[in-house]
């Protein structure tokens, strides 16, 4: 599939709404809702591709695409970024966006709206990808959720210190 940052991934547009793309799809998927802080995000699971399609709460378009470690091809500029080194594809990145940011559990780039999580060992983290984010412009423009306020809507109180 390929990346055309914040336009679309594949045959999927950003711009697509859920029902548009559920009745696009010819494998086998699940459907299920993500809660996060009082907020509710329809989800879309298709398990051939090892994707996951985030959509915002009014089902009007898509958040992001989230793809897992067994996808088999998510193309940007050339390259199948789910099968290359961590390192090759934070090399290909960083030519596009200098402004990326990088640390040792993977990157960021707004520029481009794509987030790499590298797999992580028992000691630190190995040179394979465990997941890309493609992310529409909404998305990366987000503040990041609070930790705090994340584990309080799960547990229902403060965050440990």
């Amino acid at each position: 599939m390929l990346i055309v940052p914040f336009i679309k991934v594949g045959e999927f547009n950003f711009e697509d709404d859920y029902n548009t793309i559920k009745n696009s799809i010819k494998l086998n998927f699940k459907e299920d809702i993500l809660e996060v802080i009082n907020k509710k995000y329809p989800r879309i699971y298709i398990e051939d591709l090892d994707l996951m399609i985030n959509f915002n709460e009014d089902f009007k378009s898509v958040r992001f695409f989230e793809f897992f470690k067994d996808a088999q091809e998510l193309i940007y500029k050339d390259i199948n970024i789910i099968s290359e080194s961590y390192k090759a594809i934070k090399k290909i990145i960083q030519e596009s966006d200098p402004n990326v940011i990088v640390n040792e559990s993977g990157l960021e780039t707004e520029t481009l709206g794509i987030k790499i999580a590298r797999a992580s060992k028992e000691r630190g983290y190995s040179d394979e990808i465990e997941s890309v984010l493609i992310g529409s412009k909404d998305y990366i423009s987000e503040e990041e959720i609070d930790l705090n306020d994340l584990y309080k809507s799960i547990t229902g109180e403060d965050y440990p210190t």
